[in-house]
Formats: structure tokens, sequence, C-alpha cells
């Protein structure tokens, strides 16, 4: 595996659920994941870690310190740039500002935006070899907070995107009253990620990370307690012309595959279409229990394919990492069914 080169690999996390206190469970796990990934890169280095949100528990007391504290200093920007340590990429979620209101809320906003602008100062749209080059959201009236990032390499070009709570438009709805309207809000995101799909060409491999996914606890309905019907399906509009490798998200403290078959209908020349987007979602586990996936992409070696990726559980503690087989979703109901590949 190379670090700048091909095949590649990242990790995948949500939910690490820091707390101020140093001998929380949810603290020790965290650690036990962070050191298993230091560990793992002396033998099978991956480029990136991304958290798809939920970095602290109730974003008081300085949470975010401690989530800082623990994972910041060894994945640095500067580090992945010229150590050749992974990038970290983490995204927000409800927890991370639906605690505290008004300004209070914007506080703990602050640190990834200073963490995007460091990530985009160490990590430079450069011309001079290196593979992986980060790009901020300038859209207009978003917070600022979404980014997207390439790996180009011989064998292609590969975009990832953080889209933190979720993708929509705006700044959010009161579904229930205006004091809970920060659980709604996606900061304007699925413009940037329209805005930045119009460049990308259609055949590319896309890769996207937000916090909440299309199913939650089992049922569909429950989901517009989190992001509407209509915003879900604003969001596959927007990517079902593209090569969506796999929709990685977080929220339910739990780790499992679902094909996801999302059903868009329109109406051409007063006829009813409707049209089935498949798409290849990964619940990606509970940092704050030590479950992780690893993911590596490399060549198929299949006619109709280009590239495979392989998915694998990992479960860290003391002594270490032990690797499990995802299982498969299926109507609502977890399964045995292992699903350790994914082709595109």
């Amino acid at each position: 595996m190379s670090f700048n080169g091909f095949p590649f690999s990242f990790i995948v996390m949500s939910d690490n659920h820091m707390t101020a206190n140093d001998k929380d469970e949810k603290n020790i796990n965290n650690k036990n994941l962070k050191n298993a990934i230091v560990e793992n890169q002396k033998t099978n280095p991956v480029n990136w870690i991304v958290s798809c949100g939920d970095l602290m528990d109730r974003a008081k007391d300085h949470e975010d310190e401690k989530f800082n504290d623990l994972w910041w200093p060894d994945f640095e920007a500067y580090k992945h740039r010229h150590g050749g340590t992974p990038l970290l990429l983490e995204g927000l979620g409800n927890h991370d500002t639906e605690f505290q209101n008004g300004s209070k809320a914007d506080y703990y906003k602050k640190f990834l935006l200073k963490h995007n602008e460091e990530r985009e100062n160490q990590i430079r749209r450069r011309e001079d070899g290196f593979p992986t080059e980060f790009f901020k959201d300038y859209t207009k009236d978003s917070g600022k907070l979404h980014y997207y990032w390439r790996y180009t390499v011989d064998e292609g070009k590969f975009h990832f995107f953080m889209l933190n709570k979720f993708p929509g438009k705006g700044h959010g709805e009161p579904l229930w009253n205006e004091n809970v309207r920060r659980r709604t809000d996606p900061d304007n995101s699925l413009p940037f990620l329209i805005d930045t799909l119009k460049k990308i060409p259609h055949d590319e491999p896309v890769f996207l990370f937000h916090h909440y996914g299309f199913r939650f606890q089992n049922v569909d309905n429950t989901l517009d307690d989190h992001w509407t019907a209509k915003q879900r399906e604003e969001y596959v509009k927007a990517i079902a012309d593209h090569k969506v490798v796999c929709i990685f998200y977080g929220h339910w403290h739990t780790l499992f595959y679902e094909k996801y078959n999302f059903t868009l209908c329109s109406i051409e020349n007063g006829v009813g279409i409707s049209r089935t987007v498949p798409l290849n979602t990964i619940c990606a586990g509970l940092a704050a229990s030590g479950i992780a996936v690893h993911c590596t992409v490399s060549k198929s070696g299949k006619s109709e394919f280009k590239y495979m990726m392989d998915i694998i559980q990992w479960n860290a503690d003391a002594n270490g990492k032990s690797t499990h087989d995802i299982r498969e979703f299926v109507n609502g109901v977890h399964t045995q069914n292992p699903v350790g590949r994914i082709y595109f």
C-alpha cells in the first residue's frame, strides 16, 4: 500500500462523542482507536481518517478541545503533507451544536473552520506531484464548514466531499418549533456539492460523507425529524448522474452496509416517469466504542468495473485492533450477510 500512490486506503469513523472527562469510557475508546491507527501506519498506511460527525457528546465544557488534543496532533495537515501521516478530515453532527444555541453553538463550529484553514494552507493546490488537494467551500451564504478533497494518481482522479450534518439548501426549517431549528440546519451544503460536481466528469468516482443517513432506527419516516423527504430527494437528484461509489454516514451508533434504492419521480411531456437510483451506503460505526471502517481502493481486475473498494470493520481496544466482516442491512433487518467489497 502506497501513501502517495495506488492502491490507497482510508478509515471512516463517526460519533466520537468525546467528553470533558479523560476517564470517560468514550474518551478511552477514542484513544484506543487512534492508537490502533498510529500503529497500523507502520505496516499498512492509510491516506485519510474521516469522522462523520458528533465529535463531541454535548458540545459543552470545551469538549472540542478534548477532541483536538487527542486527534489533531498526530494527524494535522502539516504532518500529512510533509511526514506521510494520515490527514484527519472531520465533520459536525447534531451533538456538536444542538445542545447550545445562538453564538454559543457557533463557537463549536470555529475549531472546524480553523482546521479547514490549516488544511487549505498546508495542502495547497500545487503542481508538485503530491496527490491530495484540499478545497474549502466558498459558496455564497454557506457556513464555510464544508469541503472537498481530490486524490490524483496515474490510475485516475477520486473525489471526496465532507457535507457535515446533511446535504441541504439554506439554513434549515423548524420541524417541531423554532427552538430546535439548529438541529435541521445544513449550512447550505447542497449548493456547494452541486457547484463542485459540475466540474467533475460523470465517470470519475465520488465518495460522500455526512452525519445523517437515509435510514434511522429501522424505519424511514423518523428521518423527517432529521432532514426532510424533500431535502433527501434534492440530494439524490444532484448526485444521480455521477459515479457515486459510497455514501458514508453516522448517527445510528452501529455499523452496516445497505444498498439503498431511491426512487425519483418526474413528469416529461405530460407523462409520469420514475427512476431508481441505487446507492451504496455505509453507517460508519461508533468511535466512542472503538469501532470504525477500513477501506482500500484498488483495480478491480474485472472488465466491467475499473476499481473495487474492500471494506472491513475495525474494533480497537487497549490490546490493538481486531477485524470483522461488515454485515448487510436488508428491508429493515440486520442480516448475517457479509459485504466485503464494492465494485465501481
